[in-house]
């Protein structure tokens, strides 16, 4: 009988391992299978730290740092003069705000603020 009971563990260990590899294609990777490339999103939608931008401060917080709305995100410019022009470092993201730290100040304000 114990060569029996080895007979029959076998075949189930050899029906496990079929079911484990047999091929279904609602779980299985059916892109690897297909003859068109895969397309990749654009990802410079997103805002990562070390990404340079150029902006335009449009609003000034109570700190005296300059605000940006770009892309439904806002961005606080440290040390940045309302109306000026500046191309700016993404240095820290936290959810929807990002900080950002001046590079190059393209343009000044026309008007002086007091």
């Amino acid at each position: 009988m114990k060569a029996s009971d080895n007979m029959v563990e076998r075949d189930t260990v050899v029906s496990r391992q079929q079911k484990k590899h047999s091929w279904n294609p609602y779980t299985s990777d059916v892109q690897r299978f297909s003859i068109y490339p895969r397309i990749q999103a654009p990802q410079e939608d997103s805002l990562k730290p070390g990404r340079i931008l150029t902006v335009e401060i449009g609003d000034v917080d109570k700190h005296g740092n300059g605000v940006v709305n770009y892309k439904g995100t806002r961005i606080i410019v440290y040390n940045a003069s309302l109306g000026s022009k500046v191309r700016i470092r993404i240095t820290r993201v936290n959810g929807d705000t990002a900080y950002g730290e001046i590079l190059e100040t393209l343009s000044e304000a026309d008007e002086r603020y007091q």
